[in-house]
């Protein structure tokens, strides 16, 4: 499972995410969203289930989608008992999403972290508070 936030889920977009993002022997579940079909031609084979009007923790296969969203609201509030999500929602996500993304080399995450600090350029206060991600 990969958690990376995109601009939208137009077919370009998408199949541009797919081919950085994914290795061309993934096997990619999605939904019925018809642009994912575009991200589907990056990788060795693209299946879509379709919900429709049940809910998709009736699913077995949805078990682990659940599961891991569950955890993270439940990450999120544990760790931040009252925020304002419209200000620092996209910093709270920004967070999990570099910890999920890297969670099989927990060994390292810490030095990539400190190497990251010491490369990054110095930016002013008020652009740390506006939330913007801005490339280094």
């Amino acid at each position: 499972m990969r958690f990376d936030q995109l601009a939208d889920l137009k077919g370009e977009t998408l199949a541009n995410w797919a081919r950085t993002a994914l290795h061309t022997s993934v096997d990619l579940v999605t939904d019925g969203l018809a642009s994912f079909s575009a991200a589907g031609a990056a990788v060795a084979a693209h299946g879509a289930i379709v919900v429709g009007p049940r809910q998709s923790s009736d699913l077995g296969v949805f078990e682990w989608v659940n599961t891991f969203i569950a955890n993270l609201k439940t990450a999120i509030r544990g760790t931040y008992h009252h925020f304002d999500f419209e200000k620092y929602g996209t910093r709270y996500l920004a967070e999990a999403q570099y910890r999920v993304n890297r969670r099989f080399a927990l060994h390292t995450l810490v030095d990539r972290l400190l190497g990251t600090c010491a490369r990054t350029a110095p930016c002013p206060e008020r652009w740390l508070r506006l939330g913007l991600v801005r490339a280094s």
